[in-house]
C-alpha cells in the first residue's frame, strides 16, 4: 500500500470538505481507517470540529477496499446530500488508486 498516497488523498480532501459550521465545508468531522486484516490496524488521520448550530445531524459510513471513512454532518437533507458526495468523491479517489 503507497500510504504516501493515502495520505496526500485524505490531506487534500479533508482541507477542502472538513471545517466548522460556520465555514462552507460539509463536513464537521470525519475519520479513515485502515481495517486490512493483513496490516496492522492504523489511524491515518481525524479532525473533530464541533458546530453551534445545527438544524439536524448524521453519519456516513462508506467502505473501500482496505478503509472505512466515516464522517459526521450538520445539517438538511440538502446539506446530507452534498455530504455524500463529499465523502463519496475520497471513495472513489482511494478505489481508483486501488487503496
Amino acid at each position: 500500500m503507497d500510504w504516501a498516497s493515502v495520505q496526500k488523498s485524505w490531506e487534500k480532501w479533508a482541507s477542502s470538505n472538513i471545517g466548522s459550521s460556520g465555514q462552507r465545508q460539509t463536513l464537521k468531522a470525519a475519520l479513515l481507517i485502515n481495517y486490512d486484516p493483513l496490516r496492522p490496524s492504523r489511524l491515518l488521520s481525524t479532525m473533530c470540529l464541533n458546530a453551534s448550530k445545527s438544524t439536524g445531524e448524521g453519519a456516513i459510513v462508506m467502505q473501500t477496499s482496505v478503509f472505512l471513512l466515516v464522517a459526521l454532518y450538520d445539517g438538511s437533507i440538502g446539506l446530507a446530500s452534498r455530504a455524500v458526495a463529499s465523502v463519496d468523491q475520497l471513495a472513489w479517489t482511494l478505489n481508483r488508486r486501488n487503496l
